[in-house]
């Protein structure tokens, strides 16, 4: 890994808090941490240039190839994930919503947990069980289910010697049941992922080949015992469901599914956050625009906008309904202003020809402007979108002709 490079992509605040961290820990410049705080100051004062581990090293007193060197980059980076686990940077870490910081609360009480058994001087029985059953019951709470099966497997071995067998069978019930539950929402999980991959620019599965798949997950999921209990599986469930009516062109069906996820997000504590409420906003802008509703698709865009963080790339595919909806609305300026931001935004590189589409479009705005032999030039560039032949290429071709007969050349 290249230190350098991941220190250039941290922001303001990280590095001052990794400032911070390193002074702290710092004594002089022979101990470890002082020659930490000699390494970071050097990489974060110089970071505008070229940085090499000959260059660094000669800089701090040390040589490239020395394994002391090496050492000093490797402690280094790992005094930096100690400062993205402190209470101070997840407190402050503005990606960070309140469900995310509970379930690395979770995660760090189990940590915590198997310290002190270490310590078996250190913590009672009496101690564990309450730091376990605090774990399992916010765990169940967030739906967290591998954290549920770990820390009921420490309670069942914990209780089995405090109260005996029976008690040790009737944890392993819970532990059997909640095994279950996670491999459920794994299996949908994965789906959900394997579907999302063939909404690429480009699909790997024909549209008679993803709703035979879509029929087969919704009707595994119907006949599915966990369907009832967890609001994650429910979410599946829905947004598969909106998927096949999506696929269907069922827009006015989709618009309903979109407000009971919406619903359903509103109501569980484990799924209500802002990105998930974003992505069902965006969901059902596509479908108001899809079914022509673009005054309702424009409003349920700009919702879906404010939950996304503006870096995204889920704010960019926001901003590209957004040009749909204002396009066919014919609201051309603010389409202006959107294809900027598609242009400039730092994501537009991130997914297969993905800027190719976005010059596309601006392509296609040109013309309904009058532009013509701008649109007629972007229509004329070497796009990579018109590798998908069915698609794109046609698309392009036919902005192209269009372009042809309005300047009076065909």
């Amino acid at each position: 890994m290249n230190i350098y490079n991941f220190i250039k992509s941290l922001n303001s605040d990280e590095k001052s808090l990794i400032s911070k961290h390193l002074s702290c820990s710092s004594k002089s410049v022979s101990d470890d941490g002082g020659i930490l705080k000699l390494l970071w100051n050097y990489i974060i004062n110089n970071l505008s240039v070229t940085l090499t581990d000959e260059v660094v090293s000669k800089a701090i007193g040390s040589t490239s190839n020395n394994r002391s060197f090496e050492k000093s980059k490797s402690r280094l980076f790992i005094r930096i994930l100690d400062v993205f686990t402190s209470e101070a940077f997840i407190n402050k870490e503005t990606l960070l919503d309140e469900s995310s910081r509970s379930l690395i609360a979770i995660r760090k009480k189990l940590l915590q947990v198997r310290i002190l058994r270490f310590k078996t001087n250190k913590i009672s029985s009496e101690v564990e069980l309450h730091l376990l059953n605090e774990i399992i019951e916010k765990s169940k709470e967030l739906e967290q289910y591998e954290a549920t099966v770990e820390a009921l497997v420490m309670k069942k071995y914990l209780v089995g010697n405090r109260l005996g067998y029976s008690a040790f069978l009737e944890v392993q019930q819970e532990i059997n049941f909640y095994s279950e539950c996670n491999r459920s929402l794994r299996l949908a999980n994965d789906f959900y992922y394997i579907f999302n991959t063939n909404k690429g620019l480009i699909s790997r599965y024909s549209e008679n080949e993803l709703t035979n798949q879509l029929n087969e997950e919704i009707k595994r999921l119907e006949n599915d015992p966990f369907l009832t209990i967890s609001s994650s599986i429910q979410h599946y469930y829905k947004i598969f469901l909106l998927a096949r009516e999506q696929l269907k062109g069922n827009h006015v069906e989709c618009v309903n599914l979109c407000l009971e996820i919406i619903n359903l997000l509103k109501r569980s504590k484990k799924l209500g956050r802002p990105e998930k409420f974003g992505m069902t906003y965006g969901d059902l802008a596509e479908s108001f625009v899809l079914n022509k509703n673009y005054r309702e698709a424009i409003s349920a865009i700009k919702l879906c906008q404010s939950y996304l963080s503006l870096d995204s790339l889920n704010f960019l595919l926001a901003k590209e309904i957004e040009f749909f909806a204002c396009f066919y609305n014919k609201q051309y300026d603010q389409c202006r202003d959107v294809v900027e931001t598609l242009l400039s935004h730092n994501k537009r590189d991130t997914g297969q020809i993905r800027f190719d589409k976005y010059t596309y479009y601006s392509g296609c705005l040109d013309f309904m402007q009058g532009r013509f032999k701008e649109a007629l030039r972007i229509s004329s560039l070497a796009l990579q979108i018109m590798k998908d032949k069915p698609r794109w290429d046609l698309g392009v071709r036919y902005l192209k002709i269009l372009c042809l007969i309005e300047l009076g050349q065909i």
